[in-house]
């Protein structure tokens, strides 16, 4: 299959912004753990 660079470009996007979404997610729990350690 032969994928369109157009849409091999939007599909990454997506995919990135899907990634940093969760990432960020992560993120804000983990630094919910670690405050409520330091109290």
């Amino acid at each position: 299959m032969v994928i369109s660079p157009i849409i091999y470009a939007i599909l990454t996007k997506i995919i990135k912004n899907i990634i940093n979404k969760e990432n960020i997610k992560k993120g804000k729990e983990h630094v919910q753990k670690a405050s409520k350690k330091s109290n």
